[in-house]
């Protein structure tokens, strides 16, 4: 009985490894691994785009969005010109630098913040009613509306007509820019819309989810409620 008594207390000493890891988790500074710390501070890192927007184009997106925006900090300008590029402007190799990566962020909060609205300005509605009005609200058609005659920033999207006029062949001038601007043709609305969502995830990923809420109901959400 002596002999087994000492074995269970020698097999349930913590070794001095053990010890130390203990130790160390509780001095650690405490991590924000719940949910709410990681919508208040996501804390992704930033990765450089797989291709080299065009320079002229993006010093003039990071003017326009500075005028747009003014609140709106552009902390990793890289983010923000990945929200307008359209995956047809590049290779597939080069989707993941594209608006396709942060839209679906955008998307998830612009939802949580139109229903909200929703179902506090309008009581008494059905499910199916409330179903019905947010799909109008989160339209394709209503989304790249707030793009174009709100934010005027329709012409900024680089899309596959786009892509021919920034080849390597043709290096474009600031007269050419200028130009492309203001010739260029209208943006299919699936492809604005995407845009509209990816900057809400933008804002999200480079601030928190207030702020991207807030962008939501400053930029977003006093248009696509206008009755057109």
């Amino acid at each position: 009985m002596r002999c087994s008594r000492v074995w269970w207390q020698r097999s349930q000493a913590p070794s001095s490894s053990s010890l130390l890891s203990v130790v160390s988790a509780l001095t650690a500074p405490p991590t924000n691994t719940t949910f709410t710390g990681l919508l208040d501070h996501p804390q992704v890192p930033v990765t450089s785009l797989p291709f080299i927007p065009p320079p002229r184009w993006a010093a003039e997106l990071s003017r326009r969005l500075q005028r747009r925006f003014p609140g709106t900090a552009q902390a990793h300008h890289t983010r923000y010109l990945q929200s307008f590029i359209h995956p047809s402007f590049t290779t597939e190799e080069g989707v993941s630098g594209t608006m396709r990566a942060l839209s679906p962020l955008g998307e998830a909060v612009l939802l949580s913040v139109v229903s909200t609205w929703v179902v506090s300005a309008l009581e008494g509605l059905r499910p199916h009613e409330v179903t019905s009005l947010l799909s109008y609200l989160l339209s394709d058609a209503s989304l790249s509306r707030t793009l174009r005659e709100a934010w005027e920033l329709e012409s900024m999207i680089l899309t596959d007509a786009s892509a021919e006029l920034f080849s390597k062949e043709k290096p474009m001038s600031s007269k050419g820019l200028v130009q492309w601007l203001a010739t260029s043709s209208t943006v299919p609305d699936p492809y604005a819309a995407e845009c509209v969502k990816s900057l809400v995830g933008v804002v999200l990923l480079e601030r928190n989810y207030a702020a991207a809420e807030l962008f939501c109901r400053d930029h977003i959400l006093p248009y696509i409620c206008v009755v057109q």
